[in-house]
């Protein structure tokens, strides 16, 4: 690139949001964003495509997602020493907000409220934490729960993306094997971890029958380590109620 002018765009004061750049001139330029001004390993989108015809401006575009109180760097190059001239840049900035139900970058969850310390923060940061110390204490026998009140924070190798989930937590007594059963009226799943917020502590999970009927789960565990269970939904039209059996068999 022959020239260079860099433009330095910081959000409103306490807002995050997407930055959209639009590039117009008569010659043909490059427009890029970065997070770091030096860094040119910190690019967060780049654009060169178009160049003007002499009927028609070059137009380039660029999107990116901008936290608050950081500053993106926006990068316009002259594709060659001649094309080297006058641009018009448009910066359209458009604000994410935290509660309004909607997840917009860079917001992780978004609940609906702006209340800290329900899985989702008053900034909108998931609270993994927080939704964890609260899993249900499961014991041996019959387990009723719903989904129709749980979370949406969780994903699992079979479970919904997005959909209501139950947590239940359990610490077998011994190692030994423990066989759950999940009976519900609608479409339900389960999934066992030993970590409730590492996805890839994952021991088994199942998602075989649809409504009315029985998943079954058979994890061979260790005594003494807690055991967490998710209860989730495949469809959200399925959330309800169900009932979690654990039975366990110790090793001999």
């Amino acid at each position: 690139m022959a020239s260079r002018q860099v433009h330095l765009f910081t959000p409103p004061a306490g807002q995050s949001g997407t930055l959209l750049v639009v590039l117009q001139s008569d010659s043909d330029h490059g427009l890029h964003a970065r997070t770091t001004c030096a860094d040119g390993v910190s690019e967060l989108d780049c654009q060169h495509e178009d160049a003007a015809t002499g009927s028609e401006p070059e137009e380039e575009e660029i999107e990116v997602v901008v936290r608050r109180g950081h500053t993106a760097p926006v990068v316009v190059d002259a594709y060659t020493q001649e094309d080297a001239g006058p641009c018009t840049l448009d910066f359209l900035f458009f604000p994410t907000i935290c509660g309004d139900g909607t997840i917009d970058p860079p917001e992780g969850c978004d609940d609906d409220n702006t209340t800290s310390g329900d899985g989702c923060s008053a900034e909108c940061t998931l609270e993994l934490d927080a939704v964890c110390s609260e899993a249900l204490v499961a014991f041996l026998d019959d387990n009723e729960g719903g989904t129709t009140t749980g979370t949406s924070l969780f994903e699992g190798s079979c479970l919904g993306d997005r959909r209501p989930e139950k947590i239940h937590t359990f610490t077998p007594p011994s190692d030994g094997t423990l066989l759950l059963t999940l009976s519900s009226e609608t479409d339900l799943e389960m999934c066992v971890r030993t970590s409730c917020m590492d996805s890839g502590s994952q021991v088994a999970c199942m998602d075989e029958v649809g409504d009315s009927g029985e998943e079954e789960l058979d994890v061979r565990v260790d005594g003494g380590v807690p055991l967490f269970i998710f209860v989730d939904t495949y469809f959200s039209t399925d959330a309800g109620p169900y009932t979690l059996n654990l039975a366990f068999t110790p090793a001999r």
